[in-house]
């Protein structure tokens, strides 16, 4: 959080995150606390969304990275969600887990599978192959098993139908999950 009277940075290194808040005191001027988090702790975390003020410092010691410091604007820690589609299924609780992780990507920008959703819903209709080359043309490479995953966790909310099977698939956007 930026304001008048803090900053924070956080720092990631090696061995965890430094998150470093700097307060301006009228009376005791500026002053940096520091706090260090291990990566077990923000795992802990279902998710935690940071808004990064550019630019991004990397901190260089004899030639190797060390650190990457950036000042945050804002964050906030991203609850878990599952959609009214599972829900009302009532077997939530006994879902793989990587059921539940990729309904909670399927609805966070920047995530591969909230693309391919964003593709299908866009396109209304594509063939596998137009959406594996649309994935390519956006820096993702097309292959490993999240396409599957989404794909099937989407048409268990209801928000796809899949035509045909393996590579002659097409995928159909109903968006009856929403």
């Amino acid at each position: 959080i930026e304001g008048d009277d803090m900053v924070w940075i956080m720092e990631f290194r090696k061995d965890g995150v430094y998150v470093k808040k700097e307060l301006q005191d009228e009376i005791l001027g500026k002053q940096t606390i520091e706090k260090k988090m291990d990566y077990e702790d923000l795992s802990a975390l279902d998710g935690l969304e940071i808004t990064i003020k550019t630019p991004i410092e990397p901190i260089i010691e004899n030639g190797v990275l060390k650190a990457i410091k950036m000042v945050i604007t804002s964050y906030r820690e991203v609850k878990p969600q599952t959609s009214q589609t599972l829900k009302s299924i009532k077997i939530n609780n006994n879902l793989p887990e990587y059921v539940r992780t990729y309904e909670r990507q399927i609805d966070t920008l920047g995530t591969l599978p909230y693309t391919i959703k964003e593709i299908i819903k866009t396109k209304k209709s594509i063939s596998k192959q137009e959406l594996i080359r649309e994935l390519k043309n956006r820096g993702y490479t097309g292959t490993g098993g999240s396409i599957g995953a989404t794909i099937r966790i989407l048409k268990l909310r209801n928000e796809i139908e899949v035509i045909g099977r393996a590579e002659k698939a097409i995928y159909q956007w109903i968006g009856k999950g929403e």
